[in-house]
């Protein structure tokens, strides 16, 4: 009986993969099927260019890019209210621009301002905001930092690049430059998203006392193996500032933490949205 069920599972399955396939089926918001099924089978870190929304996109990761489009556009991780028709969004570590391409269809009026510090990425960035014909949206290339200097930079032609730590030893070191986030709060912002791969304290530490002209925060916080822990200071940070935070978990690193936590790279991370 068991065998018979999973052989009718298994029907059904193929049933609706064709289906989807002849019908090229809109399996995410603006990414039909087939194009998924390609980039979904392309090797990790290999790059490549799809239409997304009816235009040209270029990524670098296709696991990684299908993610994040789920991530956005599907389950509307950053999705927020606000009677302003123009919100201020700050955006640090914008990569290669869905975030923004995101927040612009939220709300097409907005005044967003993002950071990438990697230039081959910020390439990217550039050429994808061009293919999507956006307007309002300053892009800077430089790692936001607690002063205005030189970083090391681990490059890795993925959301993992970081100035704190080469993940899985396998960035090529570049310089960068750095900016303070403090000039940019001088105006009310609406979100600030802060997804800088373990920069995050350093900077809040930074702005900690001019947040409040800052109505949400997002930030992803990253535990580095055999390094202190700074969450608590992450969290007394925003408690200060007046806001309420809710926590999930970013990326399962340790299904049996008792057991044993990552000896390199991150051993935590964790999705925090800071509001008033």
């Amino acid at each position: 009986m068991n065998r018979i069920l999973q052989l009718v599972g298994l029907l059904k399955v193929r049933i609706r993969f064709m289906i989807y396939w002849v019908l090229d089926y809109p399996i995410y918001p603006g990414l039909h099927f087939r194009q998924y099924q390609k980039i979904f089978k392309s090797p990790d870190a290999q790059n490549g260019t799809t239409t997304f929304q009816g235009k040209k996109i270029h990524y670098f990761d296709g696991p990684g890019f299908l993610a994040n489009i789920k991530e956005l556009f599907v389950d509307n991780c950053y999705y927020f209210e606000t009677s302003n028709p123009a919100p201020r969004i700050i955006d640090c570590g914008a990569y290669i621009g869905l975030s923004i391409i995101y927040f612009k269809k939220l709300f097409p009026q907005a005044q967003i301002t993002a950071f990438e510090a990697d230039p081959n990425i910020f390439k990217v960035l550039q050429q994808n905001l061009s293919e999507q014909e956006l307007n309002g949206v300053e892009l800077i290339n430089k790692a936001v930092w607690n002063e205005e200097t030189e970083l090391d930079f681990y490059s890795e032609n993925n959301m993992s690049g970081s100035a704190v730590v080469n993940v899985d030893q396998k960035g090529k070191r570049i310089k960068v430059t750095t900016t303070r986030l403090l000039p940019f709060l001088h105006l009310p912002i609406d979100l600030l998203k802060l997804d800088i791969e373990g920069a995050e304290i350093a900077v809040l530490q930074d702005i900690q006392h001019d947040l409040e002209q800052v109505s949400r925060i997002f930030i992803e916080y990253h535990s580095v193996a055999k390094q202190e822990q700074e969450l608590g200071e992450l969290l007394l940070i925003l408690k200060n500032a007046g806001f309420r935070y809710y926590i999930q978990e970013a990326n399962n690193y340790a299904k049996r933490p008792f057991n044993g936590l990552a000896k390199e790279g991150y051993d935590l991370q964790l999705n925090i949205f800071a509001m008033r």
